[in-house]
């Protein structure tokens, strides 16, 4: 899974959308999904409250994470 994100920064004052990191989950469920999102937000000191989207790629992805 690649994690792109669209953030708000306090340090620019204005929305930052960029590619972070990718995971390799394999065949996940949408709490395996949720966690590694989660788990880079917190290993990056990022506010989940800052956090303006988060999107599929394509029909194969598991839709209940979304």
């Amino acid at each position: 899974m690649d994690i792109h994100i669209g953030y708000w920064s306090d340090r620019f004052q204005k929305a930052v959308v960029m590619y972070v990191d990718s995971a390799f989950l394999g065949h996940a469920e949408a709490v395996s999904l949720e966690e590694a999102i989660l788990q880079y937000l917190d290993k990056n000191a990022l506010k989940y409250d800052n956090l303006l989207q988060c999107s599929v790629d394509g029909p194969s992805v598991n839709h209940a994470f979304v």
